[in-house]
Formats: structure tokens, C-alpha cells, sequence
């Protein structure tokens, strides 16, 4: 079973800078700071990036304070693939062109 885990603290974006290479020193510069984001794990404790970055984009970019209602249905839709024994299949790095990004299932045979 699918587990949500609320994230805080979350910083997104933004450049590490390092001051020597003993990496004594690093900060982040130019970052987005987020209180709190849900954050989706499969049922072998695997992060859900696709879930996870659309949840990342309704907080930051959405505007959105309460992900709360998102999270839920996000998290009963995984736990009926997996139930189900959907997989999720995610085209290699560049071979879908512009449709990379989106979420593909097949069903297990």
C-alpha cells in the first residue's frame, strides 16, 4: 500500500554553491521555499516522482496552501494501480519526445 508522507521545509530550485572542495561550506542560492508538501511512496517505499512533481507545481507555481483533497485522491489512485496490478511504465530519457513527462500504465500479464 501507497504511503503519503508530508514533507516541510521543502526547498525547490535554486544553484549549491560551494566554497572549497571540502565542501566545508554550502549554501543554496535562489531557491523556492515550500512550509509543507505532500510526498507519494509506492508500496515498496519508492518515491512516486510523477505524483510528487505535479504536487511540487500545484504548491509553487498553483499557488495552492491546501494540497490536502489533491494528495488524498492521488493517493487512493495509486493504491487501486497497485491494487490492481497496473505498472507503471516510463519511456527512456528523450525517446518520447514531449510526452516524457506524463504517465503511461499497462497492465501486468
Amino acid at each position: 500500500m501507497a504511503k503519503l508522507i508530508i514533507a516541510k521545509d521543502i526547498q525547490l530550485g535554486g544553484k549549491i554553491y560551494v566554497q572549497d572542495e571540502l565542501l566545508t561550506s554550502v549554501s543554496f542560492k535562489k531557491t523556492l521555499k515550500l512550509d509543507s508538501l505532500p510526498t507519494l511512496y509506492d508500496k515498496e517505499f519508492q518515491y512516486v516522482e510523477v505524483a510528487n512533481q505535479w504536487f511540487a507545481y500545484l504548491k509553487s507555481s498553483k499557488r495552492l496552501e491546501d494540497l490536502n483533497s489533491y494528495s488524498k485522491a492521488i493517493l487512493r489512485y495509486w493504491n487501486f494501480l497497485e491494487n490492481n496490478q497496473f505498472i507503471c511504465v516510463l519511456p527512456a530519457s528523450g525517446s518520447a519526445g514531449p510526452n516524457a513527462n506524463f504517465l503511461m500504465l499497462s497492465v501486468s500479464i
